[in-house]
């Protein structure tokens, strides 16, 4: 899991060194290993490394025909998050 954080925080900050102030990213994970904080966490890390402020304009899920099952952590597996570049 280490190696595949590391490519994350690596495409986003690729990504986020592109845009311009009210550009706008879009980025998904569909690892149920990695969960939607520690996957924010990997973005807001390389807003810091680019310095970038950003703004969540959106959090994003799977389609209700793929149900999220509390006890099944494995089914929680898309996530994602749109994000406008402020500064």
């Amino acid at each position: 899991m280490p190696d595949a954080l590391r490519g994350y925080k690596e495409i986003h900050l690729r990504a986020l060194k592109l845009l311009k102030p009210g550009g706008t990213l879009a980025t998904f994970c569909c690892s149920h290993h990695v969960d939607a904080g520690l996957f924010q966490d990997t973005l807001l890390s390389a807003a810091y490394d680019a310095r970038k402020v950003l703004r969540r304009v959106a959090v994003f899920s799977q389609s209700p025909d793929h149900p999220i099952i509390p006890m099944i952590p494995e089914t929680e597996y898309l996530k994602g998050f749109a994000v406008e570049i402020v500064k």
